[in-house]
């Protein structure tokens, strides 16, 4: 049997309460009109957390109509990082257009922010709004 590698994303609207899931609807193959959280296939030569932040702006180009419009906020840095036991990816100003344009979006603004939250004026995100394109 051929091994695949896959990653998922549970996406939830409050970190404590969890009161609404993101799922998206498979719309082919043996599995047609299931749910299922929002992730897929590794592609050679890419990271796990690589291939999900990928394969969840593609589900997000897929959840919206054309022309639609998406914001996203990104810890500001460069690479993968390990804070706790948890691992994230940072981007900058550039290491992120790539991944809005690979994934069928146009950037309409960005701009790097500062932390709202008490404490962590110090550190900085990447806000990125993206409007489909294909």
């Amino acid at each position: 049997m051929k091994k695949v590698d896959v990653v998922a994303a549970i996406i939830c609207d409050d970190y404590k309460k969890k009161t609404k899931i993101f799922a998206t609807q498979r719309g082919y193959g043996d599995y047609k009109d299931w749910w299922e959280f929002p992730g897929g296939k590794i592609e050679e030569g890419e990271a796990p957390e690589q291939a999900l932040v990928r394969e969840i702006m593609e589900k997000m180009n897929t959840a919206l109509k054309d022309g639609g419009v998406m914001y996203a906020s990104f810890k500001y840095g460069d690479g993968t990082k390990m804070r706790g036991e948890r691992r994230f990816i940072d981007f900058n100003e550039e290491s992120v257009v790539p991944l809005f344009e690979n994934a069928g979006f146009t950037i309409l603004h960005k701009e790097i922010g500062s932390d709202s939250r008490p404490g962590r004026e110090d550190e900085k995100w990447v806000n990125v709004i993206g409007k489909k394109t294909k």
